[in-house]
């Protein structure tokens, strides 16, 4: 696969997807390039770019209707952990940047708190920054403030006034946080409590505010320091984070994988349904395994549903929840609960899990080409007849036929090391192509 910048056209008047996708189309007939030799698009997932009535997508759906369209895949992955998370009564990302600001411009402040990491033998190391436009940095920012969580604490108690009133709440913290918020409505079963359907998830207007902003009881605006002692100090806050910390890597291994330089459209289909299906393993069991298809299965029922005590939230998570009441479980239990809907909801929603195409690209597997069907090497070839080379004076049914039998025999090939070895596809099908009989002929 060669990648390479066909032209860089001005574009005039608004950008818009209209103009943008109207100036993509001039330019390939500019460069006498037939549309139809434009078999897909890839882009981000901008209205202007995806939209399918003015986006780019849809100028090119107009112009030529079997194109495929494929929006950012990464950027989906992340936007569906982020719908998780916004049933979290905490932004975990905010308090993680103001920890990082805070430090960040105090050379003092740094070495106050290298004489904690010290005191609670803590391997010294700086807290990482948080960025929400770089997908893999949450996992590992996180990791670090979850490993200096005691040094952290024990600074930023010494940087509260002694005055303040904040001193006197963290030894209340678990009493306020059991007796807080209950998991269960008056008339409802305790069954029901521990998993509420899709629609029950706090709206994000509900969310627990940024540290910098939380208030006192007597109604006082926290400072900054008193902010991030309050959330330091807060058990469930602890086991919020140690459970992002367990599920965030079912998430940064999809995107890292699909972040590689090689071509991934013939794993892309495998991939995202993984990642699903690793989200839905916190169900139970025998849900999974009696269906082939994993966006029938109904995740929303309490049938569905592990118990809380079984649910898959990482060993961390199952000790930091000792710490809590039955009653503050029960609400983590709960909020866990609606974090695994709702991201499996959005996958659902909006990932291309039923994409035909990328179902069909399997077929380029070379690992698994001798139980490949032929049938999805047709359906590209009927979607984008522009694939299939027809010599002069042959006919395309006879040129098909043709293609049929290469693909038959390669099935049987034993391919050579050389081949197999190679880790990128294109690599791999270059090779192929080279493959020669006996006679020096093309295979």
């Amino acid at each position: 696969i060669r990648t390479a910048l066909l032209a860089m056209p001005a574009l005039e008047g608004d950008s818009t997807g209209r103009n943008i996708g109207a100036l993509v189309v001039e330019t390939l007939k500019s460069k006498n390039i037939p549309i139809r030799n434009c078999i897909g698009m890839a882009c981000d997932n901008a209205p202007v770019m995806i939209g399918s009535k003015n986006g780019v997508a849809a100028v090119l759906k107009e112009n030529h209707k079997n194109s495929a369209v494929i929006g950012c895949c990464c950027h989906l992955i992340n936007l569906a952990a982020q719908k998780g998370s916004a049933c979290l009564p905490v932004s975990v990302d905010e308090a993680l940047v103001d920890v990082y600001y805070y430090l960040e411009k105090s050379s003092k402040r740094k070495d106050k708190l290298k004489s904690f990491q010290s005191l609670h033998d803590v391997e010294a190391k700086k807290i990482l920054k948080c960025i929400s436009t770089r997908w893999l940095s949450l996992g590992k920012s996180l990791r670090r403030l979850v490993e200096q969580w005691q040094p952290l604490l024990s600074f930023f108690h010494g940087e509260v006034r002694p005055s303040s009133q904040v001193l006197k709440l963290p030894s209340k913290l678990r009493e306020l946080e059991a007796g807080s918020k209950k998991a269960t409505k008056k008339g409802e079963s305790a069954h029901q409590s521990k998993r509420p359907r899709m629609d029950t998830c706090v709206p994000a207007t509900n969310i627990a505010p940024s540290p910098r902003i939380q208030k006192c009881q007597d109604g006082k605006v926290l400072n900054r320091e008193e902010s991030l002692f309050m959330f330091l100090s807060s058990d469930v806050n602890r086991v919020y984070c140690d459970f992002l910390l367990s599920v965030i890597p079912e998430f940064e291994k999809t995107n890292m994988l699909l972040q590689s330089g090689a071509p991934q459209l013939h794993l892309l289909w495998e991939i995202l349904h993984n990642l699903l299906r690793d989200l839905m393993l916190r169900f139970k069991p025998s849900v999974i395994r009696g269906t082939d298809v994993l966006t029938d299965i109904d995740y929303k029922s309490f049938d569905n549903q592990r118990d809380d005590e079984d649910m898959v939230l990482g060993s961390q998570t199952a000790r930091s929840l000792q710490n809590l009441k039955k009653e503050a479980r029960q609400e983590v239990f709960a909020r866990i609960g609606r974090f695994f809907v709702t991201a499996s909801d959005y996958i659902i929603l909006k990932f291309p899990l039923k994409s035909e195409v990328l179902k069909s690209a399997e077929v380029a597997r070379l690992s698994t080409i001798e139980q490949a069907r032929f049938a999805d090497v047709k359906y590209f070839i009927d979607r984008f007849p522009v694939l299939l080379t027809v010599a002069e004076e042959q006919s395309m049914g006879s040129a098909l036929d043709e293609v049929q039998a290469q693909f038959s025999r390669l099935q049987v090939e034993d391919l050579p090391a050389q081949i197999t070895m190679q880790k990128r596809i294109d690599e791999q099908w270059g090779a192929v192509s080279d493959l020669q009989d006996m006679d020096g002929t093309f295979k």
